[in-house]
């Protein structure tokens, strides 16, 4: 009874410390951060499944198989991908706007965050806390 106690008074008596909000930057790169680790894992699932429940297939239609996973992992991710990169405020698809920019095939591998401080189309800055319902 008295470590309860003891337990009750030391949570009563700490100060709450709020931390500072999300800023835009952030959200975006714990997004990639998830998406990335979300997207291996499923993948490595599918793929072990299909090996330990059918372990005699060929080694072609393991080819075939993991074609198709890419292709439907690609998908997923990009219809994933023009919904959650958009625009802080304006919506705008950001990653459409950094191949425009950059062109399809460079060999510059940054973000959008990392290549602009603020949205190009609306200006607000990267580094705004991350404010918006929908985040």
């Amino acid at each position: 009874m008295v470590i309860a106690e003891a337990i009750a008074n030391a949570a009563a008596s700490e100060t709450v410390v709020q931390s500072e909000p999300m800023t835009i930057r952030e959200y975006y790169q714990r997004v990639q951060t998830w998406t990335k680790y979300a997207l291996a894992g499923a993948i490595m699932t599918v793929t072990f499944y299909i090996v330990f429940r059918y372990p005699k297939l060929p080694m072609w239609a393991y080819w075939v198989v993991g074609r198709g996973e890419a292709a439907v992992a690609m998908a997923i991710l990009l219809v994933f991908m023009r919904r959650t990169y958009r625009g802080p405020s304006c919506e705008v698809n950001v990653m459409q706007l950094r191949v425009q920019k950059l062109g399809r095939r460079t060999g510059d591998r940054r973000m959008f965050w990392q290549f602009w401080d603020a949205c190009p189309n609306c200006e607000l800055s990267f580094d705004e806390p991350c404010t918006s319902a929908k985040r």
